[in-house]
């Protein structure tokens, strides 16, 4: 089988958004402006959780994207995306990164960022644009 490069909106499956974030309050709006635009978006609490989800080929499946929003002490930061990316090397990432964070601590080449103080609207301006883009599958 030959690799083709597809867009998500041709694919055939409904594409799913993993939501990486330990803030309760944060992934909520996230979620619900996540949910208002693209049907299928999951949410885990932590790394741990994004990393047995990830491992799942059910689920790994339909992954488009994965969004990152970490706080708390533990796998998070860079640390965390550079073990997700190694697991899910065709599924860009978006990290929404605290101040001081954004910029060479994350080498991995699918690697998004955008200031978590950005707004909604932002937020879904760069998943559209990161959605839009072609994505390796397998035919």
């Amino acid at each position: 089988m030959n690799p083709v490069t597809k867009s998500w909106p041709l694919a055939t499956r409904t594409p799913t958004i993993l939501l990486v974030d330990d803030d309760p309050f944060h992934s909520q709006v996230r979620t619900a402006a996540l949910q208002s635009v693209y049907p299928r978006v999951v949410r885990a609490a932590g790394a741990a959780e994004a990393l047995i989800l990830a491992d799942a080929p059910e689920f790994a499946r339909d992954l488009a994207l994965v969004i990152v929003g970490l706080n708390m002490p533990g796998l998070s930061g860079p640390a965390f995306v550079a073990e997700l990316a190694n697991r899910i090397v065709d599924v860009p990432v978006l990290v929404l990164c605290r101040q001081g964070e954004c910029g060479h601590d994350y080498s991995e080449e699918n690697v998004h960022l955008l200031p978590a103080a950005s707004t909604i609207n932002e937020m879904l301006y760069t998943v559209r644009g990161i959605l839009a883009a072609p994505v390796r599958q397998i035919a």
